[in-house]
């Protein structure tokens, strides 16, 4: 063997990573259902069914092996937990695809970024924040559905041009449509304001269902 080889042989010997445990594969296959977004902490929470402690210990080891980045408003998987996932052939939930079921243009006004702080977090009649992906003039906000287990409904805003879809495995329901009223009326709330007031809006109340959630 040439010595050429032999570093090329160790240089991948070090870049490789060992399987993760069941739990930390379960939470890295979570992630991976909406790509790259940020995943909210409650979010990840509800969708895999673990403790407050058993998650923040999963997570803390995932974060110190590379697998996974923190951030402000929650986690996402590195380009090595992507790689991780694919090596191990971790079976990740298919997405049935998207049933489109409102649209709308923004005023010129309002801007993506706006209605995310408008809307992140928030959680509304049948829905419960889970993560946002994106940057400034294009991202998508994920809810989960209270009324149906799995299913998403995910605000999707590019350039000025917002729509709201769900997961469409099954005929939408009744809930499903008033949770999607409610979304698209907080939306609306921002249409007419200033600038500045849109940028400072607090949120629907009526529509809402309890404060703020925390990531």
């Amino acid at each position: 063997m040439q010595a050429g080889d032999t570093e090329g042989s160790r240089s991948q010997m070090e870049q490789e990573v060992p399987a993760p445990p069941e739990r930390e594969l379960s939470v890295l296959r979570e992630l991976a259902r909406e790509g790259e977004a940020i995943v909210g902490f409650q979010g990840l929470k509800r969708e895999l069914a673990l403790h407050q402690q058993q998650l923040s210990r999963t997570l803390k080891r995932l974060v110190e092996d590379g697998l996974v980045d923190q951030a402000e408003a929650g986690y996402h998987l590195t380009e090595v937990g992507f790689q991780v996932l694919a090596e191990q052939g971790a079976a990740i939930a298919a997405r049935c695809g998207d049933a489109p079921l409102a649209q709308a243009l923004l005023p010129p006004e309002v801007t993506a970024e706006q209605v995310a702080d408008h809307l992140e977090g928030r959680w509304f009649q049948g829905l419960h924040w889970y993560g946002r992906a994106g940057g400034f003039d294009e991202l998508t906000l994920v809810w989960t559905l209270t009324a149906d287990e799995g299913a998403r409904v995910r605000l999707r805003i590019q350039g000025n041009l917002f729509s709201v879809t769900v997961d469409c495995c099954r005929e939408p329901s009744r809930a499903t449509y008033q949770a999607v009223h409610a979304l698209v009326t907080a939306v609306t709330e921002l249409y007419g304001m200033e600038p500045e007031r849109a940028e400072h809006a607090d949120g629907p109340r009526a529509m809402t269902h309890g404060p703020r959630q925390a990531s």
